[in-house]
């Protein structure tokens, strides 16, 4: 019976707490002024103290069960109704609040506030409900909850701040349906606050969440909004929203969200916060409120949305979207969304994260994370920017950084500074890299937005991607990319049809931007590129790259085969900087500035056409060193190479090189070329300086046309022109040759010394293609020019049919090699034949110095010496018969050096000067002797008397013996 009665007893108190509310007024006002309370479940509040048009009100509880409702009668001339809770339990409110008139209703209770699924509001003008410990008021006056026993001095003005002890409780809104009308705030101020589920609407107004610890919030009116103001250094607390809770002050104008805490956490795929013009709301000078959050320490969201934006419909311009932390996480397809879908412009992102940002996947339906502005199709306007500030930054499985257009206006910029480390890594399910990028896409009007990445170390990797393009009417931005460390472009996609790296490109009308690169170490790795192209009648992008140390260009993808512009397929793709055009459109220019280049096992930079644009200029200053080595190792795609291509009707540009060293071997090449046979456009030149220059081992530099359709000369190859301290060739060729018409030229400047070994090879051969065309010409200016006869390294302006070109070579000395017929003989050869033509000429300039200038005549015959030796001559002693040798004769300089070292000196010096040979005097035979006064005896050619001295016997027996 004892447990029937408890039971029967619980369930009464359940039933009146449902039943009746719980608004109890306590005795700290003055006697007359305090609340009164009538009702029960629908309760009325009259009384309180009036101060001018502020009403104050006390209570020692006050909570609201559900469908229960406190109505507070007040005066239609009172604006504020202040109310505290004094009492030591939280507010649960789970009814209507309502009130008379416009008057704006404030609620603090130190000890927590729950607003329950069925809490309603039904209030003329704003609602504030905090956790703080007192109202703070002009002239330091506290309207305090927590300290309720000093008679209040009671005021007239409004509220101007919130003052927080060391016992701030919660607020929790859970499923709970709160909203002010039009223009009014909304303001939900902790301790922790968390929005779990519901809605919180403030249309044309404002939503302000804030979780504070300890310390004064300043309060101010700003027109119909309350604002808080948070001091720097105040300890704050968190706030969460999720359980698809949504906040949102659309409308047709104003409208701002605040949120300010130490951590904010937001989940839930229906989960949003929403600013701006609602649709088929507004007007042209409409203007939307921004969305600010702040937080101290972390802001992470996970799969929820962040949005402000002119909708469908709608007119006005959107507000903008901060968000200012320690660290912000964006996880599974979180999207940060700044949009004109009306007539209008959308708003500015800008993200400040002191330590790092991350953006990271995609939700369930393949959206990604990341930050977007956008002009959407149909929409007019002109799209905000995006600014991310942090220390480092990390995008991963296909998150963006994206400002489009697709409608009528411009995309907005895209500014990203990352103090540390950037890195932009792998892609979505559904193929889609990670990326910062611009777009202006089909069917859009507008010019694409800059893209400038700012940073220390920035990695792209596994398809992941920078770029700025255009497949509408208007030009794409430029892409600029700057890292004081370094810049390392690596891989494609998992499926290896997409690199990774930077591009700029158009496929419309509008011009490509350029891309500029400034960092101290470039490294492009596997496949990965930087690259501006056109497939349009746009123009390309300049390529400009700016790197102190060094530029490197190694290996190829692992993937399928990758046909690029300007460069045929050759297996998978090649490590790369590219400028291309496939159409009308003209190809950008490349400008590479560093110390050292090395494009190493299938490395590629290339500027090329495939199509009737021409192709861009390759220009290379490299203070040290230029190399390019190798082939890749699966010995099928391309070689190391630098080109410049014409494959279509557009011509190539022109390849500078300027260093101290250039490498091109075991497989390199270097090459102006037309691959295709029915291609019509020229081949540019080709311009080198180098102290020394390296062309060996199955390398190449070759200026080439393949083409097998007859065209004018000025139609055709280009030239080539080295200027050069030393310039070896062992095994590798310097060409200038056309498959169908004239060659081209090459112009060698070697100042010390030019070596062909092992079947080394100078050409500009034309009708390789058993054709026509005329021989180039070669003119080669240099010191020496050393080869090995048996070396068959040749020297060739050869033709077919046409006649073959001239060769003319000014040197000091010329080794191992001579003209002759023909390069069949199986030694060096200089040559310049037509098969059914008319040959060249070669022209040899050498100094006018004779080595047989001087030399006489002598006889054949020997005079017989028997009779001249004295048979009375014994061997004595003392004497001694020494053998010195020839002297003055120099050796046959066609024979090699036998045991001899050899230096060369190929530093630069003084430039030559012309000799004039001196007459050598005539070299005549002995005719007599003299003995001078020491005795020594000297054959001369007459006496100084001017008489010739016959020779006489000598007896040894009349000489003088010294003992």
């Amino acid at each position: 019976m004892v447990r029937f009665w408890m039971l029967v007893l619980g369930l009464m108190a359940g039933l009146s707490d449902r039943a009746f509310a719980q608004v109890v007024p306590d005795l700290t006002l003055p006697v007359g002024e305090r609340s009164r309370i009538s009702g029960t479940a629908d309760t009325q509040i009259d009384g309180g103290a009036i101060r001018g048009s502020n009403l104050f009100h006390s209570f020692q509880q006050f909570s609201i069960p559900t469908g229960g409702s406190a109505s507070f009668n007040n005066a239609p001339n009172i604006t504020n109704i202040i109310t505290r809770v004094t009492g030591s339990s939280g507010s649960n409110i789970d009814g209507l609040i309502r009130a008379n008139g416009t008057a704006n209703l404030f609620l603090i209770n130190p000890n927590g506030i729950v607003f329950g699924a069925n809490a309603r509001l039904e209030l003329g003008g704003s609602f504030l409900a905090s956790t703080a410990d007192r109202l703070m008021f002009d002239n330091e006056f506290g309207y305090s909850a927590g300290d309720p026993q000093a008679p209040p001095l009671l005021t007239i003005s409004a509220p101007i701040g919130l003052q927080y002890g060391g016992r701030a409780g919660e607020m929790r809104s859970q499923g709970a349906i709160l909203q002010v009308p039009t223009g009014q705030t909304l303001a939900l101020v902790g301790g922790n606050v968390a929005i779990e589920g519901g809605e919180l609407f403030a249309p044309g107004g404002r939503v302000e969440l804030a979780g504070i610890a300890t310390g004064e919030v300043g309060l101010r009116q700003q027109g119909q909004d309350w604002r808080l103001s948070v001091p720097d250094g105040l300890t704050r607390a968190d706030v969460s929203i999720g359980g698809d809770a949504i906040v949102d002050v659309s409308s047709g104008g104003g409208g701002s969200i605040a949120i300010t805490v130490r951590n904010f956490t937001g989940n839930g795929l229906g989960t949003g916060i929403f600013a701006g013009i609602a649709a088929g709301l507004g007007t042209v000078e409409a203007q939307a409120g921004d969305i600010d959050i702040n937080a101290t320490e972390v802001i992470n969201l996970d799969e929820m949305q962040l949005t402000n934006q002119v909708a469908e419909g709608g007119t006005g311009n959107a507000g903008n979207i901060n968000i200012t932390t320690g660290t912000l996480s964006l996880t599974n397809g979180v999207q940060v969304f700044a949009v004109t879908v009306g007539q209008g412009n959308a708003g500015n992102i800008t993200i400040t994260a002191r330590d790092r940002v991350s953006f990271d996947g995609e939700d369930s339906d393949g959206v990604p994370s990341g930050a977007f502005n956008q002009v959407a199709p149909g929409a007019i306007g002109q799209g905000g920017n995006i600014s991310i500030t942090t220390g480092t930054l990390s995008l991963t499985n296909g998150a963006q950084v994206a400002a489009v257009t697709f409608g009528q206006g411009n995309a907005g910029t895209i500014a990203i500074t990352a103090r540390d480390r950037m890195s932009f890594d792998g892609e979505s399910s559904n193929r889609v890299p990670s990326r910062a990028t611009s777009q202006v896409e089909s069917g859009a009007i507008g010019q694409g937005g800059n893209v400038s990445i700012t940073t220390g170390t920035l990695i792209f990797r596994n398809g992941a991607r920078a770029s700025s393009t255009t497949v509408g009417e208007g030009a794409s931005g430029n892409l600029t990319v700057k890292a004081t460390d370094s810049i390392q472009l690596v891989g494609t996609t998992s499926d290896g049809e997409v690199p990774s790296g930077l591009f700029s490109s158009t496929g419309g009308r509008g011009s490509a931007g350029n891309i500029d690169i400034d960092t101290k170490n470039l490294i492009i790795l596997n496949g990965a590129r930087a690259s501006s192209s056109t497939t349009g009648e746009g123009a390309g992008g300049n390529l400009t790259v700016k790197v102190t140390d060094s530029v490197q260009l190694i290996g190829t993808s692992t993937g399928a085969e990758a046909p690029i512009l300007g460069v045929p397929a050759g297996g998978q793709f090649p490590s790369a900087l590219l400028a291309g055009a496939g159409n009308r459109g003209n190809a950008g220019n490349i400008s590479i500035a560093t110390r050292n280049l090395i494009v190493r096992d299938g490395g590629v930079v290339s500027s090329g056409t495939v199509g009737a644009g021409a192709g861009g200029d390759l220009t290379i200053n490299a203070a040290d060193s230029i190399q390019v080595i190798g082939v890749p190792a699966d010995g099928l795609s391309l070689p190391s190479l630098l080109t410049a291509q014409a494959n279509a009707s557009g011509s190539a540009g022109d390849i500078t090189l300027n260093t101290r060293q250039l490498i091109i071997g075991d497989g390199g090449t270097v090459t102006g070329q037309q691959t295709i046979s029915r291609a019509t456009g020229s081949v540019g030149n080709i311009r080198i300086t180098a102290d020394s220059l390296f062309v060996g081992n199955n390398a190449s530099l070759t200026v080439e046309d393949r083409s097998t359709v007859a065209r004018q000369r000025t139609e055709s190859v280009g030239n080539i022109d080295i200027q050069s301290n030393s310039l070896k060739v062992d095994r590798g060729v310097i060409s200038a040759e056309t498959a169908n018409t004239d060659g081209g030229n090459i112009g060698l400047g070697v100042q010390n010394i030019l070596l062909l070994r092992n079947g080394g090879r100078i050409s500009t051969n034309a009708g390789t293609a058993e054709a026509g065309g005329n021989g180039g010409n070669i003119s080669i200016n240099g010191n020496f020019i050393v080869a090995v006869p048996e070396e068959n390294s040749n020297i060739s302006a050869n033709a077919f049919t046409g006649r073959g070109g001239n060769i003319r070579i000014t040197t000091r000395g010329l080794f191992g090699i001579e003209p002759r017929s023909s390069t069949t003989t199986g030694l060096s050869s200089i040559t310049a034949s037509s098969q059914f033509g008319i040959s060249g000429t070669i022209t040899l300039n050498q100094p006018d110095v004779d080595p047989n200038r001087g030399l006489v005549q002598l006889p054949t015959e020997l005079q017989d010496t028997s009779g001249l030796i004295a048979s009375t001559c014994p061997a004595d002693e003392g004497n001694s018969f020494a053998i010195t040798g020839r002297g003055g004769i120099p050796e046959d300089p066609r024979q090699p050096l036998m045991g001899d070292s050899v230096w060369l000196d190929d530093r630069a010096t003084a430039q030559p000067q012309s000799i004039i040979p001196n007459p050598t005097p005539q070299i005549v035979e002995a005719q007599g002797w003299i003995r001078d006064r020491n005795g020594q005896v000297t054959l001369v050619a007459a006496h100084p008397g001017g008489m010739t001295q016959p020779s006489q016997s000598i007896l040894c027996s009349l000489l003088k013996h010294d003992r």
